[in-house]
């Protein structure tokens, strides 16, 4: 509890800054409750993609301008056993047989004038009872594709703007085993902070 007048920065809302993109599969037959992925082939996906140290939380998928990837192998080395890690995540669980694909789109936005306005992801997730792993590709790169142009389209349509698709992120497999999962996923490392200005905090009454 303060217990004098103190000066306190105002920040603004963080802006997310360095990102990893990675992807897994994973499977098991081990697996319990509701929902037995998340008790097991969830998890060896994480392990498989270097995150079994870190905590996601989903994000929505607005790209800062700000934004920059680095290699996983240098940010996995910082990893914190616990640390909270924001991401764009696709996943997709399945059992024995099924085909599961996972898969993540990013693109980048410029203004009539060719300046960076910041970026997009997209993402799809699908199982199917069949089929093969060149298919599911094919189609999660067609639905991210579709998928990307209507964010744009939504958004600047009639503007002069233009987008730049960047390499997609696709994971795929067949589940050998009793539980599947595939997992792509962009994580936030880094964090920009604005400061907005300082202000005066008043003690609080005893």
């Amino acid at each position: 509890m303060l217990t004098k007048k103190t000066k306190a920065l105002v920040l603004g809302s963080r802006i997310p800054k360095a990102y990893i993109v990675t992807s897994g599969f994973g499977q098991t037959d081990e697996g319990s409750g509701e929902d037995p992925h998340e008790t097991g082939s969830f998890d060896e996906a994480l392990v498989a993609a270097r995150l079994e140290k870190v905590n996601l939380v989903k994000y929505s998928s607005v790209i800062p301008p700000e934004a920059e990837e680095i290699p996983l192998e240098e940010a996995a080395e910082k990893f914190h056993h616990g640390a909270v890690m924001d991401a764009i995540v696709a996943s997709a669980s399945g059992e024995k047989g099924d085909v599961l694909v996972a898969a993540l789109g990013r693109m980048n936005v410029y203004d009539h004038e060719g300046r960076p306005i910041g970026g997009f992801a997209v993402e799809f997730m699908n199982s199917h009872p069949g089929g093969t792993r060149l298919a599911a590709e094919a189609e999660a790169e067609e639905a991210i594709n579709r998928a990307m142009e209507g964010v744009f389209q939504r958004r600047y349509r009639g503007k002069g703007y233009r987008y730049e698709r960047l390499p997609p992120t696709i994971i795929s497999g067949v589940v050998e085993k009793k539980y599947g999962t595939a997992l792509a996923v962009i994580g936030w490392v880094n964090y920009i902070h604005p400061v907005l200005g300082e202000t005066a905090v008043e003690p609080a009454e005893r």
